[in-house]
């Protein structure tokens, strides 16, 4: 048989089946597998932005891959090729595929590999690689289980099966170290395939969740103001847009880009306590519960309607960094157990009664002072509710001093530690033995 030399052309698309398709292994090198190999060669080298080509990515679906560590070096054929040992270590870097053009993305992948396969002879061989080999040889591998590099970074898709049929494509947007557990349950679930995370720019420190979507190997846009993410958001075309703690309005166009809709989680249980300081405001005032909200978002702050809610306790003395990780470990578990019934169409969203609504504001330090007349009950609710932001100060002889704890005991406050401007933490006794 004469073996034709050509050029193949690139299989593209995220839902093409050949590249969504576990390949199958290669149980004998005869002449079609050889022809092949040679016009995998030629396409590869007759690229010159392409170092390496699974057999899927030119329509055969055979666990064979062509790799060019070097642009101008030959190219290696591994066929049936085996990942067998992996470093601890992981390096985020981005990358591109010649069947997603237009796409990049960073992806975590070990630093160095050893691989078994055949080699085009058909001879056992193994390869010890790092750096650039080692993550070109992870992404054509990933390629012969029929993943791409928009889902193989999420941890989320079942990995050797290809994308499960009710995936969600979906984009998280959040700040706050509230928002983290939440991204990452999402990540978790193999529901949700996230695309993209949107949060605050770097101020000048990353975000929380900027950290976590680091940490995750997701892709991550910061800008000024979500606007100007509009045609980068509508391009990924989201099933879902989930929020929580992001701290801008977002517009009408972004939200009803997705087909299921955008959903914030708020910690309140809405229309009480609308706004960016929920936790805060129902410390300070000595409610003895609060809630998650799991709401639709309109174009208006916190008013959209609900799809589900959650009553949770205040605990005695709780203060505010305590009470908002128990609420954020549990919007994330509530989250990801009523999400699925209001897919599948078994929950109807509920109007808010907007005449029952009430408003939280963003806090500042002058919030902290306390104030003529306030009873040491609710002094102590403030050093709950502003710790440790804005913090609890008064005036004593023109010096600021912030308190930084203290107790009530039979009607009166008796602070315990203080600190005076300019100085460090001290016990109250300390501070007043300096008075005199």
């Amino acid at each position: 048989m004469e073996i034709r030399k050509m050029i193949l052309n690139i299989q593209t698309g995220a839902d093409n089946p050949v590249l969504r398709r576990k390949a199958k292994e290669v149980k004998k090198i005869n002449s079609q597998i050889r022809e092949l190999i040679l016009n995998m060669k030629e396409t590869l080298e007759s690229d010159g932005n392409s170092i390496g080509l699974a057999a899927p990515q030119v329509g055969k679906s055979l666990r064979i891959i062509a790799i060019s560590p070097e642009l101008n070096e030959k190219s290696i054929i591994l066929i049936n090729p085996k990942i067998v040992k992996t470093s601890f270590r992981k390096i985020v870097l981005e990358e591109g595929c010649l069947s997603l053009p237009n796409i990049s993305i960073p992806i975590k992948r070990h630093s160095k590999i050893t691989v078994q396969a055949l080699n085009e002879k058909g001879e056992p061989i193994k390869i010890k690689t790092e750096g650039l080999a080692a993550r070109i040889i992870q992404h054509e591998i990933d390629h012969l289980e029929g993943i791409l590099i928009i889902d193989s970074l999420l941890g989320t898709v079942p990995r050797h099966e290809g994308l499960s049929p009710d995936y969600l494509k979906t984009i998280f947007i959040g700040t706050s170290e509230f928002a983290v557990p939440v991204l990452e349950a999402l990540v978790r679930c193999s529901l949700f395939a996230v695309q993209c995370v949107i949060t605050a720019p770097d101020k000048p420190a990353p975000s929380p969740i900027k950290i976590a979507t680091l940490q995750n190997g997701l892709p991550i846009l910061q800008p000024e103001k979500i606007s100007k993410a509009a045609v980068k958001i509508s391009n990924l075309k989201p099933d879902l847009i989930i929020t929580a703690s992001y701290g801008q309005i977002i517009p009408k166009n972004i939200l009803d880009i997705p087909k299921y809709g955008s959903i914030n989680i708020h910690p309140s249980l809405l229309p009480k306590y609308r706004g960016p300081s929920p936790i805060q405001t129902a410390i300070l005032n000595g409610d003895k519960n609060t809630g998650i909200s799991v709401m639709l978002m309109d174009e208006k702050m916190d008013h959209g309607p609900i799809i589900a809610q959650k009553k949770v306790a205040i605990k005695k003395r709780e203060n505010y960094q305590d009470l908002e990780k128990r609420l954020s470990l549990l919007s994330a578990n509530f989250l990801l157990k009523i999400l699925p019934r209001y897919i599948q169409g078994k929950i109807n969203p509920k109007k808010q009664n907007n005449s029952k609504a009430s408003y939280t504001k963003i806090l500042s330090r002058q919030d902290g002072q306390i104030k003529p007349k306030q009873t040491a009950q609710e002094i102590e609710r403030m050093l709950c509710a502003f710790t440790p932001w804005p913090g609890v100060w008064t005036i004593i002889k023109k010096r600021r001093v912030k308190i930084l704890k203290a107790k009530v005991v039979q009607g009166r406050l008796l602070l315990e530690i203080v600190q005076p401007e300019g100085k460090k933490p001290m016990t109250a006794e300390e501070f007043f033995r300096g008075l005199r």
